[in-house]
């Protein structure tokens, strides 16, 4: 062989060693994010470990779109800064042990009074977020509200998770292109319909967004023939009404839940129009800035509709005490949204199961001390409110 010939099979063989090694460095660096042995993982104990986890080690941009929310972001704190205004009274000398954390909503036993609410683009925190989330779900029996435009379709999540409580959510389209996805929900035994009815498509984030746009443009909606998800959401109606719910109802057997109620009055048209449940939620924080607490409407909400609908409420809560505190309150359940993203950006499907034993325990603990035996027997007079007469403390006359 020619000294040319030696060097360009010396040069073909150290390029093709070259790209080895850049394929190996790029496969180790994909695995050590998203697939860390156990043992390498910390030891968690709160939810706020798993949040503070996800900050040290999402990508900016991907986090920026799971974290941010709507304006100057003041609404974001308040949502978990109200629950840590709200105290709960303990009760001593009560000889409780086992609580009872089962419930029963819309005619179906759950065992925790705490579900999965509806998030997009799970799979940026872990491969098949979707299927991890339903399978976790399934695994503690607790009910998942699955996204329309998520990344398996409907008909996936319920042969991935052939035991779970699957509700679907939906958001009002243009020409009613979701009914389709409603109708198959109905034939893949989804339990309800969940309208997502404060959204519309005009939440404005300040910071962020334009960093994730690259990468948002390759998430696909499975339900929606696998359509880019950038495209199905500008099919989204701006001018929701009652009328839309009312069409819903009309076509579906499967009991309809709206999400994204503050105002009591609302939740009164919700009951006349024949929906089953509300959930009072303000988005995370993620459509209007400056806008109540869901916990601070709560109280106010349940007034409004006492027993005719089952109220429901989702952001903002951290804690097992804080779930005990919407329950005391007049909520039937609570949804987790960002704490799940949280715990899957952890350790996938595990993760989220850990996101919910942590929950379990603590809700527990919080039942114990304050002398609730059971879900079903939690009174309103274990919350104590900031203006509540009980924080006044009587001073002694000298």
């Amino acid at each position: 062989m020619t000294d040319a010939g030696q060097q360009d099979t010396f040069s073909d063989g150290t390029s093709s060693v070259l790209l080895t090694l850049v394929v190996a460095v790029v496969v180790y660096k994909l695995s050590s994010y998203f697939f860390k042995p156990k043992e390498s993982r910390r030891k968690m104990r709160f939810l706020s470990d798993y949040e503070k986890y996800a900050r040290e080690t999402i990508p900016e941009g991907v986090l920026d779109y799971y974290s941010g929310g709507a304006g100057c972001h003041s609404t974001i704190p308040r949502n978990t800064d109200a629950f840590n205004r709200i105290c709960l009274m303990t009760r001593i000398l009560h000889p409780i042990l086992h609580v009872d954390l089962r419930t029963r909503i819309l005619d179906r036993v759950v065992d925790l009074p705490i579900g999965i609410a509806p998030t997009a683009m799970r799979s940026f925190l872990w491969p098949d977020g979707d299927r991890c989330i339903a399978q976790a779900a399934a695994d503690a029996q607790v009910i998942n509200i699955v996204p329309m435009m998520g990344a398996i379709t409907v008909e996936d999540v319920s042969k991935c998770a052939t035991s779970g409580i699957n509700w679907l959510q939906i958001t009002p389209l243009e020409d009613n292109a979701h009914q389709p996805i409603i109708s198959r929900a109905e034939n893949a035994g989804f339990q309800a319909i969940v309208v997502t009815v404060d959204g519309r498509g005009l939440g404005h984030r300040s910071v962020g967004p334009h960093k994730f746009t690259d990468a948002s443009r390759n998430a696909r909606c499975a339900n929606f023939n696998h359509k880019p998800i950038n495209k199905v959401t500008e099919m989204t109606k701006k001018n929701i009404g009652w009328r839309d719910v009312d069409d819903i109802i009309s076509k579906t057997s499967l009991p309809v839940i709206i999400k994204g109620v503050l105002n009591p009055e609302d939740a009164i048209t919700a009951v006349s129009h024949g929906v089953r449940g509300v959930i009072v939620s303000n988005h995370g924080g993620r459509q209007m800035d400056g806008v109540p607490a869901p916990i601070e409407m709560l109280p106010a909400v349940h007034a409004a509709v006492g027993d005719q609908i089952d109220v429901y409420l989702d952001s903002g809560v951290r804690t097992g005490s804080d779930v005990l505190k919407a329950l005391a309150l007049g909520a039937k359940c609570v949804f987790l949204g960002r704490p799940v993203l949280y715990g899957l950006s952890y350790q996938g499907e595990e993760g989220v199961g850990q996101i919910f034993d942590i929950l379990k325990d603590e809700l527990k603990n919080a039942m114990i001390f304050t002398g609730c035996s059971s879900v079903s027997k939690i009174p309103p007079s274990i919350v104590m409110q900031p203006n509540d007469p009980r924080f006044h403390i009587p001073t002694v006359s000298q």
